[in-house]
């Protein structure tokens, strides 16, 4: 099947490096194929959809609990105001972000290198 870019293949995902001449995909330890397998492939995508909901869900989290304070607030107090709502949200993901920011720069750090120094012996 082709993929738009004129090149066609059966496999579920290529991995090609450039490294050098154009088209010809180095030995990445897939027996010189340059193809990883189903579960390489499947196993990268767990871990990538694991990083993305552990880095989200505390800041989703805040939002969520800031968000129910405000609302309940805002019906014992019958304000109904939209910004209200929306500033002490922003606000309250900001400081999260300012917060666990470290944390999650590392995180991503973490899965990047994991990414680059594994996926070479990935197809073996």
């Amino acid at each position: 099947m082709d993929n738009g870019f004129g090149v066609t293949h059966s496999r579920v995902a290529t991995v090609f490096v450039s490294g050098g001449a154009c088209g010809t995909p180095p030995d990445l330890g897939t027996g010189g194929s340059g193809f990883l397998s189903q579960a390489d492939v499947f196993s990268i995508l767990q871990n990538a959809m694991m990083i993305a909901l552990e880095l989200s869900l505390p800041v989703l989290a805040v939002g969520v609990i800031v968000g129910v304070v405000i609302s309940i607030f805002q019906a014992v107090t019958q304000i109904n105001d939209q910004t209200l709502s929306l500033v002490p949200k922003i606000l309250a993901v900001f400081a999260t972000l300012g917060l666990l920011g470290p944390w999650m720069f590392h995180q991503l750090m973490q899965f990047a290198i994991q990414m680059f120094t594994h996926l070479p012996a990935a197809g073996t």
